[in-house]
């Protein structure tokens, strides 16, 4: 069963997360059965809700899911079994620090074990993270992590942070727009707010068949434009869109990725998010083998991840500015 795809926008008034504009066109309604049939190869099961949306905002130009079904706390479990899913060194924490206040306090949002705290200074870090495995393992290292929400901790610590940071946090949130506004209000006026972000306009954004860049883990999806225009959204300004190469380890999937899209354009196939026609998978297993011989540059291509600079504008009302 493959999900359908729709050949031209379909105007549909579907209120944006982020922005809250109803200027929404359906880009590909994707069938949830193929999608948890994906999530089953990493031995995760999830439900099937029937069909998804994929949408843009003509507002923002956010991509997401509609309805958005977002994991709960098993299902990050399940995930969190595979080695990989927990990164303690990643390159955006290095990529970050050349933007990082020197003095000041620093909250990272979805902290994880708080990894990043070895970078910025334990003594100044301050994490919130809903794992309690996590906030425990943290402890015992001297690492500060709360069980808070990013809303219930700015009404607790309103204006008191020099920096905020999230490492693919963002895309998992169902409403990203009230919660980057809660993450500005504990800002200190001039504080720099720093989101990474899996890249859209990168590699990631072609890749077909990948259960963990659609819902129920990711629900939203930031090409570079979204993140232009956040500053027309929220009380903050541009300071710089950064773009991480790509990685050592991503160069093989790099490349079949690549290669998996030129196959498809010869053979005269659709560009889909999802599709598990025997077709795809013939040619997903060719794109593989030939990658392996043709070993494309990654030199000058976009990575994994973007990066996303701001600064709180002072004097700003509280609040996110919903269009």
């Amino acid at each position: 069963m493959c999900s359908s795809v729709e050949r031209e926008p379909v105007l549909k008034e579907t209120a944006c997360p982020l922005c809250g504009g109803t200027s929404c066109h359906v880009i590909e309604r994707v069938a949830m059965a193929d999608v948890a049939r994906l999530y089953r190869k990493l031995n995760v099961t999830v439900e099937d809700r029937g069909e998804l949306e994929y949408m843009e905002c003509g507002d923002c130009s956010l991509r997401f899911f509609n309805p958005i079904i977002t994991g709960n706390e098993a299902f990050y479990a399940r995930l969190q079994n595979n080695d990989w899913y927990y990164m303690e060194q990643k390159p955006e924490y290095e990529t970050s620090l050349k933007w990082l206040p020197r003095e000041g306090k620093i909250l990272e949002v979805g902290a994880g074990e708080g990894a990043f705290s070895r970078y910025c200074g334990t003594d100044r870090y301050v994490g919130l993270e809903f794992n309690k495995q996590a906030i425990e393992s943290a402890g015992r290292k001297g690492i500060r992590l709360y069980h808070e929400t990013i809303e219930q901790h700015a009404g607790k610590s309103p204006a008191t942070y020099s920096a905020v940071v999230m490492f693919q946090v963002l895309e998992h949130a169902a409403s990203p727009g009230a919660f980057l506004s809660s993450a500005i209000d504990t800002l200190a006026d001039g504080g720099l707010l720093i989101i990474a972000v899996p890249s859209e306009d990168g590699f990631l954004g072609e890749v077909i068949n990948n259960p963990l860049n659609m819902p129920p883990h990711h629900v939203t999806r930031w090409p570079d434009r979204v993140l232009r225009n956040l500053e027309t959204i929220l009380p903050i300004k541009l300071v710089a869109i950064s773009h991480e190469p790509v990685a050592s380890f991503h160069q093989h999937y790099f490349r079949r990725t690549r290669m998996n899209i030129r196959l498809r354009k010869i053979m005269g196939m659709q560009r889909r998010l999802v599709d598990t026609s025997i077709m795809a998978t013939v040619v997903q297993k060719c794109a593989s083998l030939l990658s392996l011989l043709i070993r494309e540059d990654p030199s000058g291509h976009k990575g994994h991840t973007v990066i996303g600079v701001y600064e709180k504008r002072a004097g700003e009302k509280k609040g996110a500015r919903i269009l």
